[in-house]
């Protein structure tokens, strides 16, 4: 036996707490708005979670172009800059500067790290690395 306390933010989130209490036995009237006070609380905590998690999604969400991601790829492959740039029809250069402007954007040191930023944000698959 037990009780559910719903909580709904307009235009946000629906939610609800449950309480239980030990078999037999009744959730006391007197108790109600202390479990109202309680649910509310823990509604508010776990929404502040989401949105502060959501917050910092959208701060690290950068975007790569997509001849960024065509450069990170190939070098996930294990391409040398001057194979991958010839592949891409582009100067050996101008590969290296793709890399290095998103290792820039990204905040990481190496083409390693990038490359499993990458992976990690689901900007480029394992699939598209085993090609």
């Amino acid at each position: 036996m037990g009780t559910t306390v719903p909580v709904h933010v307009p235009g946000e989130y629906l939610g609800s707490s449950s309480f239980g209490v030990k078999l037999g036995r009744d959730v006391r009237r007197q108790s109600l708005p202390m479990l109202h006070y309680l649910g509310s609380f823990a509604f508010e905590a776990g929404r502040r979670i989401v949105t502060a998690r959501a917050k910092a999604i959208e701060r690290n969400h950068v975007s790569l172009t997509d001849r960024q991601l065509d450069c990170i790829v190939l070098a996930g492959r294990g391409t040398s800059a001057r194979e991958g740039s010839h592949a891409l029809g582009i100067k050996q250069d101008t590969f290296q500067k793709h890399i290095e402007d998103a290792r820039q954007r990204l905040g990481v040191r190496t083409t390693t790290q990038l490359v499993v930023r990458t992976l990690f944000d689901g900007k480029v698959t394992y699939k598209d690395l085993l090609k």
